[in-house]
């Protein structure tokens, strides 16, 4: 985010990094010690709407300026600008002989690597969320960036490589090959104690909000799926999605959900929590009542507690009619009839008998 002037300039949102990069002539740098600038402070601490405090802070990044390299990274700036603008004017070159042209094209060239050298080497102090009260005790540490030269400033992303290193050798974002969290590690370190359920959707936001806890790429947002599968095969915790509960028992027969989204839907619970549904009982008998005709009274009862919606069938055809969990249904039969009930629960669930 280039250049944010006040703390409205930043979504107080739980997406991945948000790199600010703030203005030279907002704030700079002289040491490696110094604390962070009046303007990172009220951009991390605040979102600019009164009396509001932003909640998530652990996503935030800050570079800014050190003070010693500013007026060069300035006068290099200016006098590539200048060698632009006679390139882009076809009046000015036609004043430079053909050998001059090449020359200020060579030269373009080189300001353009060391224009990119010089505005790194400026922008080289980092402030990252820690929780340190000793070495951050205004909750950002400062990390200096390594000076580069020419031979290290390659490609577009530079600079982003090299924050993101300096990151994880700070262990502030983990290594691109490390393994998915442990339930035992979010349940000791993210899960909050006293918290007997939260939904996934907090459980990544999580991240976003506590410092003490490493900032989520987009490739750990996927890991953190593989974690919550992970705990419920495992029955670190249970999941309910909406009625339909997931909890790992010992007799193996357990399906984990069809997909992890990190949504209010999905809802994590420690373990002991959530109970099973109790088994659902159908019951369903006709009883023919006495008659000297050929066609016989019959009456037919059933009761499926817990269903939403019941349809009869006679020898596999439908009856018309609205039909409560507990009812029954008198006819006449002159034959033997088979006599059968489905019950709807909701969301597909259902059963016959």
């Amino acid at each position: 985010m280039a250049a944010p002037e006040s703390p409205t300039d930043v979504d107080d949102v739980a997406d991945p990094i948000a790199l600010c990069l703030i203005d030279f002539q907002e704030a700079t740098i002289s040491t490696t010690t110094e604390s962070p600038p009046p303007i990172v402070e009220r951009i991390f601490n605040n979102t600019g709407e009164a009396g509001k405090f932003r909640i998530f802070r652990n996503r935030l990044l800050f570079l800014v300026a050190n003070k010693q390299e500013l007026d060069r990274a300035i006068d290099n700036v200016r006098e590539y600008r200048a060698i632009l603008n006679i390139l882009n004017s076809p009046n000015r070159l036609q004043d430079l002989s053909e050998s001059q042209q090449q020359q200020l094209k060579q030269r373009k060239g080189d300001f353009d690597l060391k224009v990119r050298i010089s505005l790194t080497n400026t922008y080289r102090h980092l402030f990252y969320p820690a929780n340190d009260p000793v070495k951050a005790p205004k909750e950002l540490m400062h990390y200096t960036l390594p000076a580069q030269d020419s031979s290290e400033v390659k490609g577009k992303n530079n600079q982003q490589d090299v924050i993101l290193k300096a990151l994880r050798d700070c262990q502030k974002i983990r290594a691109e090959d490390a393994p998915v969290y442990a339930p035992a590690y979010i349940l000791q370190k993210v899960w909050l104690p006293g918290l007997d359920h939260w939904t996934t959707k907090a459980l990544r936001e999580a991240f976003a909000k506590d410092r003490g806890l490493n900032i989520l790429l987009d490739a750990e947002v996927s890991k953190l799926r593989d974690t919550i599968r992970q705990g419920l095969l495992l029955g670190s915790w249970d999941m309910k999605i909406g009625e339909r509960v997931y909890i790992k028992t010992d007799d193996g027969k357990f399906t984990l959900p069809d997909t992890i989204e990190f949504s209010d839907r999905m809802v994590l619970y420690r373990r002991g929590i959530l109970e099973l549904p109790k088994p659902r009982e159908i019951e369903l008998n006709a009883q023919i009542m006495p008659s000297t005709d050929s066609s016989k009274p019959v009456r037919v009862r059933w009761k499926a507690s817990g269903a939403l919606a019941i349809q009869l069938y006679q020898d596999g055809n439908s009856i018309a009619g609205e039909f409560r969990p507990s009812d029954e249904y008198e006819t006449t039969i002159t034959k033997t009839t088979t006599f059968k009930i489905l019950v709807d629960y909701g969301n597909g669930d259902r059963a016959n008998c």
